[in-house]
């Protein structure tokens, strides 16, 4: 009965948790990005590529399809989980593609009656790899959206997401007829315009989650060199602060016990080992508290106890190592 009054009820319920709210602005994003390229390719084959309206279906369809496989794509490479690092990768795929379509479109002879064979058919693939990458972007954020709203008012907070999804949508309507309508910009231009735009938000989410992008490419490389098999991973509790104590079979055990977490966890480390050079920035971005021997041992394991214990209080996963600094002489037992 009064729509107004309750949409803004839900807006403010959604802005009322600055981490959704952020999610649900990367999905609008996403869908205006979106709108744009489905506006532009019309344009973009018709006045750059000289292609009939078939044609130009094609390249349409060439889109979907790849923002289908890279979706189904994102939910393997997430494994049950919801793997935020895939949404600077897709980021950086959107903007890069979007830049080298203004580049294919500027190659082709405006004199020309028809296109090239060649134009069309890297059109075809850039088009593939933006729905790819377009999908590694949007996957994780709606995950996320939907595993971080509260369940009672779940529906209240998808609603808020899609009304900003929408309404960025309307947008690109007049955007683009800005755009192509009143600045007389070419279709490569808008496409220009598309990948520059999206630099700042690139930028952003790289600022805004650095640990899950370094998380999510150290997992893509250690699966080319390991075989990972993971038991009993449903004991990680899904929410609230646990500590977890774990042996030191290797070098790499707090690095694969990040990888196969879905939730950060926060490491105790031997301190010597984290604040070197080009570790302590790393360090930092993962939380890692060290236990500092130098001046009074005593009270700088102390110190670091707390930290941790204060940690696991407010809600947050901690592991340490039953062995300490060394590695364990008893075996994975």
């Amino acid at each position: 009965p009064n729509p107004a009054t309750e949409t803004w009820r839900q807006l403010r319920l959604l802005g009322s948790n600055v981490k959704l709210m952020r999610a649900a602005l990367g999905i609008a994003f996403f869908w205006m990005l979106a709108s744009l390229a489905n506006l532009n390719i019309d344009t973009y084959g018709i006045t750059e590529l000289k292609l009939e309206q078939q044609q130009i279906g094609l390249l349409m369809g060439t889109l979907v399809a790849g923002l289908g496989i890279g979706s189904v794509l994102a939910g393997v490479l997430s494994g049950g989980k919801v793997e935020l690092g895939l949404v600077p990768l897709g980021a950086i795929g959107s903007a890069s593609i979007t830049l080298l379509l203004c580049v294919v479109g500027n190659r082709v002879d405006p004199v020309a009656a028809t296109t090239s064979t060649q134009a069309y058919f890297w059109s075809s693939v850039l088009l593939l790899c933006l729905g790819f990458g377009a999908g590694f972007f949007n996957i994780p954020l709606e995950a996320y959206i939907q595993e971080k709203s509260d369940v009672q008012h779940r529906g209240s907070i998808l609603a808020a997401s899609n009304f900003v999804s929408f309404s960025l949508i309307l947008s690109a309507s007049g955007l683009f007829l800005v755009m192509n309508g009143w600045l007389k910009m070419s279709a490569s231009q808008i496409f220009l315009a598309a990948g520059l735009g999206t630099i700042p938000v690139v930028i952003y989410v790289l600022a805004l989650l650095p640990g899950a992008t370094l998380r999510f490419v150290v997992w893509l490389a250690s699966h080319t060199v390991y075989r990972v098999r993971v038991y009993g991973d449903e004991n990680l509790p899904k929410e609230g602060g646990a500590l977890i104590v774990a042996n030191h079979v290797s070098w790499l055990d707090g690095v694969f016990l990040l990888l196969v977490s879905s939730r950060p966890i926060r490491m105790i480390a031997y301190a010597p080992y984290v604040n070197v050079w080009g570790v302590r920035w790393l360090a930092k971005v993962f939380g890692v508290i060290p236990i500092d021997s130098g001046g009074n041992r005593g009270k700088a394991i102390v110190r670091s106890l707390k930290t941790a214990r204060e940690a696991v209080a407010a809600g947050e996963l901690v592991c340490i190592f039953a062995d300490g600094q060394q590695i364990t002489r008893k075996g994975v037992k």
